[in-house]
């Protein structure tokens, strides 16, 4: 599979584009990473504002849950703008820790913020820092997944290091096996190959990685 993927499917069939595989793909989407659970449609109104002021033309919505209405917005705004793709996805991870260990990743992939509810964060003041990027993403029934993350990749290669020095302090299978996979979606899912210890090197975007 190409890039990174976690668990963590479409929120709703009507967001499938490929009925026949129940799967949908964005290009150069701009990535909103919540754990928020949206219920009221008009929450969405300031990642559209964005979206229509930056010309975005992609949104992905990973969420706790967004209502039908707030799924009807996402529709209308591609209806009502022909070019814009748009899907929403489970947040990955079962648990309020797992989740936010998720985002973490997919926001240092991505470049974006995570918006946590821990925190008391909520929509309002959205600003495009706060939105990750990549240069593509798909998501099925059951995954989500990230192709060419843009976020920055010296602070990717530091999280590598210290998941990697995490590996060589622990003895435990379980943790091995964990630590594994989180170093192997950060290298995976990055626009850039990463090489080296701490002296990342950019080698250039349009890098993919099985």
């Amino acid at each position: 599979i190409e890039g990174s993927y976690w668990a963590g499917g479409l929120l709703s069939p009507h967001l499938v584009a490929d009925q026949a595989r129940y799967r949908t793909e964005l290009t150069e989407p701009a990535i909103l990473l919540t754990d928020l659970e949206i219920d009221d449609a008009r929450q969405l109104m300031p990642l559209f504002d964005l979206v229509f002021e930056q010309k975005y033309p992609a949104v992905l919505v990973v969420a706790n849950k967004l209502s039908d209405q707030a799924i009807a917005m996402l529709l209308g705004a591609a209806r009502a703008h022909k070019d814009l793709q748009v899907a929403a996805v489970q947040t990955p991870g079962s648990g309020t820790a797992e989740q936010a260990m998720a985002l973490e990743e997919l926001a240092l992939l991505t470049g974006g913020r995570p918006l946590l509810q821990a925190a008391g964060d909520t929509l309002r003041g959205l600003r495009p820092a706060d939105l990750g990027h990549a240069r593509r993403a798909w998501a099925d029934r059951s995954y989500l997944g990230i192709i060419g993350g843009k976020g920055d990749p010296r602070a990717i290669q530091r999280q590598i290091s210290k998941l990697r020095a995490a590996f060589s302090a622990t003895e435990e299978d379980a943790k091995r096996t964990a630590l594994q996979k989180r170093i192997g979606k950060l290298q995976n899912g990055a626009a850039a190959v990463i090489i080296g210890g701490d002296g990342a090197q950019r080698l250039g975007n349009g890098v993919e990685q099985d």
